[in-house]
C-alpha cells in the first residue's frame, strides 16, 4: 500500500470517527431539541451509526477495530431494543366492531396507483389516507372511484388524498407553519366522532419541524377518539414528539411487529411514517408493508374503542 493511500484511509478513519462520536452526542445527548442540530440529528440515526462502526472495524490498517466492534454491537443492542417492536395481533370478537386506518406515502406516481387501489381491496380499511399521491393525483380521482366504488375519495391541494367507507366532514385543510400541508376531517363513528388529521411535514434540513408538529397535535383538540396519521418527516426519538407520547400512543410502538423505522426502500433507518391514536382506542394490531411503489413503508392498524 503506498503512502499516499494510506494518508488517506488514515484521514478517512478520523473522519469518520468524528461523525460517530458527533452523532453519539446527538442519539443520546442533544437530539433535535436545539433547532441548528436537528438536520444532523436526522441524519445520523443509530443504524447509521452502526454502519460507521462496521466500515471502521474492516477499514484496511484500522488501529483500533475492537473498539468500533464492541461499539457497533452496543449500538446495534440499543437500535434494536428501541426499535423493534413485538406484539401478537388481538383478534376481534364474533360481532365485535373494529376501526380499520391505512396511511400510506405513495412517492408521487406519475399514472392512477395501482398498488394503492390492491391494498384497499386487500385490507379493507374504513378510512385511508395518503400524502404525495402524485401532481397528476386530482386527474387520477375518477379512476379510484371506478376501481373502488365502496368509498368516496377526496383530493386536497398540495398533495393529500383521502379515501373513507364512513359519513364524513371536511373541517379544514391549510399549511403547517406555512410549510407542510393538513387537513382535519371529523368522521361518524356509530355513535360518535371521530377527529382525524391527516399530515405532511415539510421537511427542509434547515427548518425546524417544532411548530408544524405542534399545530398538529394541537389539532386533536384533546380528544380521546382523535386519530392523526401523515409523514411526519421526523424519526420518533424526536424531542417534539414527547407531547405527542403524553397524550396519544403510537399505534406501532403499541401493537406493532418488526422495526418501527418506515424509510427507506425497506431498509429500517428512520421511522418518519406514523400513526397516533387518542387514549379512547385500543391498539389490536400495526402492521407495516413494503411495496416497491414507493420509498415509504405503508401503514395499516387495527383499532377498537375502549
Amino acid at each position: 500500500m503506498s503512502d499516499l493511500m494510506r494518508q488517506v484511509l488514515r484521514a478517512g478513519r478520523f473522519c469518520t470517527w468524528c461523525v460517530v462520536a458527533i452523532g453519539l452526542i446527538l442519539q443520546f445527548g442533544l437530539k433535535d431539541r436545539y433547532d441548528v442540530f436537528a438536520a444532523y440529528f436526522y441524519a445520523l440515526p443509530l443504524p447509521v451509526l452502526v454502519g460507521f462502526c462496521v466500515a471502521l472495524t474492516f477499514c484496511p490498517g484500522a488501529p483500533r477495530r475492537k473498539v468500533s466492534a464492541v461499539l457497533g454491537l452496543v449500538l446495534a443492542s440499543v437500535w434494536v431494543a428501541r426499535s423493534w417492536q413485538h406484539h401478537a395481533p388481538i383478534a376481534t370478537e364474533p360481532g365485535g366492531k373494529e376501526l380499520r386506518v391505512m396511511f400510506w406515502n405513495m412517492s408521487r406516481p406519475d399514472e392512477p396507483c395501482q398498488a394503492l387501489i390492491e391494498r384497499v381491496r386487500e385490507l379493507r380499511p374504513d378510512i385511508v389516507g395518503c400524502v404525495e399521491p402524485g401532481i397528476k393525483a386530482a386527474s387520477h380521482l375518477p379512476a379510484y372511484q371506478k376501481a373502488l366504488p365502496d368509498y368516496k375519495v377526496d383530493f386536497m391541494p398540495r398533495g393529500l388524498l383521502w379515501l373513507t367507507k364512513l359519513p364524513d366532514r371536511r373541517r379544514e385543510r391549510g399549511k403547517l407553519d406555512g410549510l407542510g400541508a393538513f387537513t382535519i376531517w371529523e368522521v361518524d363513528y356509530g355513535q360518535n366522532i371521530m377527529r382525524t388529521v391527516l399530515v405532511d411535514v415539510y421537511a427542509h434540513p434547515w427548518m425546524t419541524r417544532r411548530r408544524q408538529l405542534a399545530e398538529t397535535l394541537a389539532m386533536t383538540q384533546g380528544d380521546p377518539l382523535a386519530l392523526v396519521m401523515g409523514d411526519f418527516n421526523t424519526p420518533a426519538e424526536s424531542v417534539h414528539l414527547v407531547p405527542y407520547r403524553q397524550q396519544m400512543t403510537n399505534a406501532f410502538e403499541a401493537a406493532g411487529n418488526g422495526f418501527r423505522e418506515t424509510w427507506f426502500w425497506g431498509l429500517p433507518l428512520l421511522s418518519l411514517d406514523q400513526i397516533w391514536v387518542g387514549s379512547g382506542w385500543e391498539v389490536l394490531e400495526a402492521r407495516k408493508i413494503q411495496d416497491w411503489q414507493s420509498d415509504h413503508t405503508l401503514m395499516f392498524v387495527r383499532l377498537r374503542q375502549r
